[in-house]
């Protein structure tokens, strides 16, 4: 991350629609660059703060229901606009905007903003007391506390943006990974390979892995948990990969699109990454002139020259798989 790695941004929204097409959730930050008496605003000025690379993770929902959503990457530096989203709403009034735009990953699974909170209290409360003796603007927190009784009240910072540090990020994704990790029955949950989180990683990356659980899980089930390759019978999770089609780095606005994926075993993963064989607009393999070392492997292959892919709910574009012949000289 550019910023400082002591902190990651929260984004808070009750509409994924918030701004209109082109404003919502995910795919930009924006807000007036004051309040509607010209004067400066905490939340507004944290977003004109947020630089390319920084990590925003996203949360949506109203009050105790909230959950953390997503993560994005700002693709952007804030920068001021001269031009209203499509439906500003209560934010009519303004004229002037900070943007930035985001390439946006949704999490496998969502994490409750209070059952996390309530998870380990005496650490979150902690916390937020230092912050507020040391007047270190506890404001920007993305939760609040209220010490009004005996029992204290966590809930959310309703303003629009905020922030959590690296150990609070930690705890969210400890609480993440200990809690599931979707809807899956059972009996596919205790066959998928180990997620556990490792207390070296930086919580953005940690945050990642969840996001990109989230196209596994739905790859699995976009080709009902078994490699699509013509006779290719392998549905043991533990071998089965979700192979991009147009690669994660070459291509923004694929990325994790259900049509730029396959479901495929780890040999078909990598003989499809290694270009040893493509698929023609119609999902029927073909073979390129450039074979493996490995005999068998170029023998394997040939027995299902012009056979289509197995179906899935969502089939993979013809555009991806044109990006890819063309990518691999097939």
């Amino acid at each position: 991350m550019s910023q400082e790695v002591s902190r990651i941004w929260v984004e808070t929204s009750t509409d994924s629609l918030h701004g209109g097409e082109g404003w919502g959730l995910g795919t930009c930050l924006w807000c007036p660059t004051t309040d509607r008496k010209g004067h400066h605003n905490n939340s507004y000025d944290l977003v004109s703060r947020v630089k390319k690379g920084d990590f925003v993770l996203h949360m949506h929902g109203k009050k105790d229901q909230a959950a953390f959503v997503g993560t994005s990457i700002a693709t952007s530096d804030a920068y001021r606009l001269n031009e209203k989203p499509p439906k500003p709403g209560q934010w009519e009034w303004s004229n002037e905007f900070w943007r930035v735009d985001l390439s946006y990953t949704p999490l496998a699974q969502n994490i409750p903003v209070m059952a996390s909170l309530h998870s380990d209290e005496e650490k979150y409360l902690d916390y937020y007391e230092t912050r507020k003796n040391n007047g270190n603007g506890r404001i920007e927190l993305f939760y609040n506390v209220s010490t009004k009784s005996e029992t204290p009240h966590f809930g959310r910072n309703e303003k629009y943006f905020s922030w959590l540090d690296v150990a609070t990020a930690k705890a969210l994704t400890e609480y993440s990974f200990s809690n599931g990790s979707g809807s899956q029955s059972e009996s596919k949950k205790e066959s998928k390979p180990d997620t556990a989180y490792t207390t070296d990683q930086h919580p953005a990356e940690a945050f990642e892995r969840i996001g990109q659980k989230t196209l596994r899980d739905a790859t699995l089930e976009n080709y009902n948990y078994q490699c699509c390759f013509p006779g290719c019978r392998i549905n043991d999770l533990s071998f089965l990969v979700a192979s991009h089609i147009q690669r994660w780095a070459d291509n923004e606005i694929t990325r994790g699109n259900l049509n730029n994926i396959l479901c495929l075993c780890v040999l078909h993963d990598k003989a499809f990454e290694y270009g040893y064989f493509g698929l023609d607009d119609t999902l029927r393999v073909v073979l390129s002139k450039e074979q493996s070392k490995q005999n068998f492997i170029n023998a394997y292959l040939k027995t299902s020259l012009g056979k289509t892919i197995d179906k899935a709910i969502t089939p993979p574009s013809s555009a991806n798989v044109a990006a890819h012949r063309l990518r691999k000289n097939l």
